[in-house]
Formats: C-alpha cells, sequence, structure tokens
C-alpha cells in the first residue's frame, strides 16, 4: 500500500508555520521530506516520529527515558526558527570597535 505523501501546504496548516520556514528546514534537513524534483513531500508518520523526538528526555544513566506530557508544538517550531536562522544584519558585532568606520566614510 503506498503511503500518502502531504504537500508543503498541508503540513504548513497543520503545523500552523509558514511555508517559507518548511522550505528552508528542507533545504537544511532539519525536518523529514521527500524531494521529487522541485517539490517537497512529507509522509505524516515520519512527521509523528520527528514531532515525538522532540519530546523532552531524562537520561538515567544509559538509558533514555521520554517524557510523558503534552507536546508543545510552538516549543519545536520556535527553537527549530532559531536553529535555522542567523541573526538580523543589524545584531552582528561591529568589526571596527573603536569607531574608525566614521573616519572611513563608513555608515
Amino acid at each position: 500500500m503506498l503511503t500518502p505523501y502531504l504537500t508543503v501546504r498541508q503540513v504548513s496548516e497543520w503545523l500552523q508555520i509558514p511555508q517559507s520556514t518548511l522550505y528552508a528546514w528542507a533545504a537544511q534537513g532539519r525536518i523529514p521530506c521527500v524531494r521529487v524534483n522541485t517539490l517537497v513531500r512529507f509522509s505524516q508518520e515520519a512527521l509523528n516520529q520527528w514531532l515525538d523526538s522532540s519530546r523532552p528526555v531524562i537520561k538515567v544513566g544509559k538509558v533514555r527515558i521520554a517524557v510523558k506530557q503534552a507536546l508543545d508544538i510552538q516549543a519545536v517550531i520556535d527553537r527549530a526558527k532559531q536553529l535555522a536562522y542567523t541573526p538580523a544584519r543589524g545584531n552582528q558585532t561591529n568589526s571596527e570597535p573603536n569607531g574608525k568606520e566614521d573616519s572611513y566614510g563608513a555608515r
């Protein structure tokens, strides 16, 4: 039996995140997906496993125990965004800490 695959639009509506974020995560390998030429498709089973793997885990010796609690999808999304995107251009450190860039005409 063939497994149905979800489109970017369907997953975007399901997870309540922008389609552009899904494309970025797919390009970075942060979310399980299948590429068919330029199309991106998602297996619902693989996405459920991916979401389950995002649950908090407690390590007891060599045993990992998943914490049974309601999955906070927004926290998963926020963490993935934090890992996927670089800081805004204005948040970069200054290459000239003593202000010499003003004397060179740079702004």
